[in-house]
């Protein structure tokens, strides 16, 4: 069984223990897809997420990639920062499952904590998001 990787301020980049190259190179392009969330960069997440990829919010909203990256766009400087914590990843194969909690923090001051799951497919020598799901959503 392939050992979990335990991540403590991701958005600082700090890792906890030692993780394979593999689980390495995807808790990295978590922060990585959240900050072009951020900074709204069309390029980047057209190549993060798979074109089968799903978006599960935790209002129950359900995005398929289209969708989600016309709403990016039109939340274009919406967001402040959206920084992972207690973050777990695991490879099987060429499938990654990462859970954590992803803090949103919007220029309103609206701020939501999600405890989430995603999923990553190796398609071509590179990870894609294929599965995002909120779990639980804590406004604040």
């Amino acid at each position: 069984m392939k050992p979990l990787l335990f991540l403590a301020g991701l958005a600082l980049g700090v890792l906890a223990r030692a993780a394979t190259p593999a689980e390495q190179e995807l808790a990295g392009l978590q922060q990585r897809i959240d900050d072009a969330v951020v900074a709204n960069d069309a390029a980047f997440l057209t190549n993060a997420y798979a074109d089968d990829f799903r978006f599960k919010h935790g209002t129950g909203l359900v995005d398929n990639k289209e969708s989600w990256l016309k709403s990016v766009a039109k939340n274009q400087g919406s967001f402040v920062v959206r920084a992972h914590s207690d973050v777990e990843a695991e490879i099987h194969g060429d499938t990654g499952i990462v859970a954590g909690k992803l803090k949103v923090v919007r220029k309103d001051n609206h701020g939501y904590l999600l405890d989430y799951v995603r999923v990553f497919t190796r398609r071509d020598g590179h990870w894609q998001m294929i599965m995002h799901r909120t779990i639980v959503q804590q406004n604040f």
